[in-house]
């Protein structure tokens, strides 16, 4: 699972693990974690608005993927056409 970990600023820099390529529904929403509420779907908008978090930040979030069963490769930013790709496919299988 790809996976951009970043930090929400206006939320006392909580750490959002953001698996983009994880296409929840029909408006392209994606899959999220966080150490609260857990697994989530959150949208681009969102994404954007929050910071770049750094290895020592998100290291016990990182932790918590790895132990209920995630096996993570952890990249920097969205990349457009695979999230486009994932979007589709997405459409496709669910026929919406």
């Amino acid at each position: 699972m790809k996976v951009i970990f970043k930090k929400d600023t206006t939320n006392n820099n909580e750490i959002i693990a953001f698996m983009p390529y994880d296409i929840c529904n029909w408006q392209g929403d994606f899959t999220c974690y966080a150490h609260i509420g857990q697994h989530s779907t959150t949208n681009y908008n969102y994404y954007l608005r929050c910071k770049p978090a750094t290895q020592e930040e998100y290291k016990s979030l990182y932790n918590e993927l790895k132990n209920i069963g995630y096996e993570i490769e952890v990249i920097k930013k969205i990349n457009t056409k695979k999230l486009q790709i994932a979007y589709k496919d997405f459409m496709a299988t669910y026929k919406f």
